[in-house]
């Protein structure tokens, strides 16, 4: 196994450093992806929707854990209905990740909008995998067993103000 090694990741206006390295590592899953992230918003760009798309047509799990007042209710639908796991929660992070396979990582603050990928470090993805799975203990999964063509967003929305 190689050595830990730490890439950093720039910022521009049109994201582009940020955009290549998310579909480099989207595209050396071979089992699973795990993101904390806030509004989901780097789906907006077709090169990274095409790339997480592929990951999950291959079979990779995806799993997403994104802030309920930022993440984009389309977004939402689109990748549930595409089979990956989105769970909501109540307050935005302040710093976001996805981690790779439990083996490699990427950090972005959220404040200074700087960022980081590290390599072959299994202690640090397991970390966060572990904040992962602590986190989506203490919120709702939006459902994938939903009827086929109504959005799984409103469909949840309209579960919960039915009180059930």
């Amino acid at each position: 196994m190689s050595e830990p090694w730490v890439e950093a990741v720039h910022d521009d206006a049109f994201n582009t450093d940020y955009r290549e390295k998310v579909i480099r590592l989207i595209e050396l899953s071979r089992d699973e992806i795990i993101a904390i992230v806030g509004e989901i918003g780097v789906y907006r760009f077709a090169d990274v929707r095409w790339s997480l798309e592929n990951a999950l047509d291959a079979g990779r799990k995806i799993r997403i854990l994104a802030s309920e007042s930022k993440a984009d209710r389309y977004v939402v639908g689109r990748l549930v209905d595409l089979g990956a796991e989105l769970y909501l929660s109540g307050s935005e992070p302040i710093e976001k990740y996805m981690v790779v396979d439990r083996k490699h990582w990427f950090g972005r603050s959220a404040v200074e909008r700087v960022g980081e990928i590290h390599w072959n470090d299994t202690d640090g993805a397991m970390k966060i995998a572990t904040k992962f799975e602590e986190d989506i203990k203490k919120v709702k999964q939006i459902p994938t067993n939903f009827d086929s063509g109504e959005d799984p967003l409103l469909k949840e929305v309209n579960h919960i103000s039915a009180g059930q």
